[in-house]
């Protein structure tokens, strides 16, 4: 009796334990149980809120799930999408591709797992898609359908193409540019040139292309600019704009002004340098050529400077020579004076025929006796003296450059070969009865004198 007592306690103890024993299981499926309603709770929370396409179709392609975010990309309510095929609601193009997709992930190839695609939407607008997709398997492993997370890339592919775009200006711009522009490496190799650089220089694109820069420098220039690429590397500031020489296929020089830059990363690494060059050879040219017109012009004012103190002295020479009646002391007063003004020492003297029509030599020094020219615009010069009453001085090439032209079987005669002379009118009261002249070549000839010459003179200027 006391066995059985003692044998039914211990059952009944048995199955007191077992009893608390399925109540903590009970307690602790009821959490699971929880926390898995919690967890689906979440995760349909998740697939609801998410901002990329979530969409769960059979091997069938038959839609099974879509979340809300499919609904408002694509423009259809779930009920209209479920058991739709996936085929309607993608591009003819994006479905080829996935069906090849799905045959090699199948056969069990190894694919990127990011791939694009293009949806309709239910207006038939098209929106770029770009995601991943996963085999969904049953317990056994078995494959049964396909689920796969999309997003909306439009504002990414609407970026890329204003930057491709942007880029495709700037190529533009850079081409077309007026100015050479250039980048270069660190090292110094051409990594892009533009047309105008090609142009100017005669090399090709693909012939500058990888080619160091210094090549292209004029030898007097590489160490200067390799000395500010070092400097401008070492954060030293210098001026934004230099001067370099250039050389062509051709071996021509081309004198250019430069700007560039140093081309960095995001923090500040430098990686290059960009360079925009612009030929300045017309420019020097006219630097140039304002330097020699200014010397010019400076030389000019001085010469005429001195040219007005010898022109006052040569005014007081013909004023002289007008005090005397006698021919030979206007001549020796004429000579004397512009030998000692201008060191001419050739001089003649013509005078106006009796018939008015030439101007015949009456008395030369240092110079042959020349025929008679013709008082008319055919005799130049002499001519404009002649009419105009007033000494004509040529002193410089811009003097010579103005003279009064004479005919050209005159030309050829020495007296009218000279760069520098003078011509001063002979008066005798109101009226103008011949020219003197001299100028500087410096062979002299004995004095030539002709009685009959000079009697006929003195008469002719008696009877003036």
């Amino acid at each position: 009796m006391s066995m059985t007592r003692t044998g039914l306690a211990a059952q009944v103890e048995a199955l007191r334990r077992r009893v608390k024993t399925l109540e903590r299981e009970r307690t602790r499926s009821r959490r699971v149980e929880a926390s898995l309603r919690e967890s689906e709770a979440r995760f349909r929370a998740l697939f609801e809120h998410a901002s990329d396409l979530i969409i769960a179709a059979g091997l069938d392609g038959a839609i099974i799930s879509v979340n809300r975010a499919t609904e408002e990309t694509l423009q259809w309510p779930r009920e209209a999408l479920i058991g739709r095929n996936i085929r309607e609601l993608i591009t003819p193009e994006s479905f080829a591709r996935g069906e090849e997709r799905m045959r090699r992930v199948l056969a069990g190839e190894k694919l990127p797992k990011i791939f694009g695609l293009e949806a309709i939407r239910r207006d038939g607008s098209v929106v770029p898609l770009e995601g991943w997709a996963r085999l969904l398997r049953d317990a056994a492993g078995k494959p049964v359908g396909h689920e796969g997370v999309y997003r909306d890339i439009t504002e990414r592919r609407l970026a890329e193409e204003a930057v491709r775009e942007s880029e495709e200006r700037y190529r533009n711009l850079v081409d077309n540019a007026s100015d050479s522009i250039m980048t270069f490496s660190l090292e110094g190799n051409i990594t892009s040139v533009n047309r105008a650089y090609a142009k100017l220089t005669g090399w090709t694109t693909d012939e500058l292309m990888g080619e160091n820069w210094q090549t292209l420098v004029a030898p007097v220039d590489r160490e200067r600019m390799a000395e500010r690429t070092r400097r401008s590397l070492a954060g030293e500031k210098l001026p934004s704009t230099f001067e370099v020489a250039t050389l062509c296929k051709d071996g021509r020089v081309v004198q250019l002004e430069g700007r560039t830059r140093t081309m960095r990363t995001l923090h500040g690494t430098p990686v290059g340098f960009q360079g925009v060059y612009r030929d300045i050879s017309e420019r020097k040219r006219v630097e140039e050529a304002l330097r020699e017109s200014e010397e010019r012009y400076r030389l000019m004012f001085q010469e005429a400077e001195d040219a007005r103190a010898v022109l006052d002295r040569l005014y007081r020479v013909t004023s002289a020579m007008q005090m005397s009646w006698e021919r030979e002391d206007r001549l020796r007063a004429f000579e004397q004076g512009v030998h000692e003004a201008l060191g001419f020492d050739r001089f003649y003297v013509a005078l106006v025929s009796t018939d008015l029509r030439t101007l015949d030599v009456a008395t030369a020094v240092g110079v042959e006796m020349f025929e008679s020219l013709p008082l008319s615009p055919a005799a130049g010069p002499f001519y404009h003296v002649f009419q105009t009453r007033r000494l004509l001085a040529v002193l410089s090439d811009d003097d010579l450059r103005r003279l009064p032209p004479a005919n050209p079987e005159y030309l050829e005669r020495p007296y009218m070969r000279s760069r520098r002379f003078i011509i001063a009118p002979l008066l005798a009261g109101d009226r103008v009865i011949g020219v003197a002249s001299a100028d500087n070549k410096r062979r002299r000839s004995k004095r030539r004198d002709s009685t009959p010459r000079l009697a006929r003179g003195r008469t002719r200027m008696r009877a003036c």
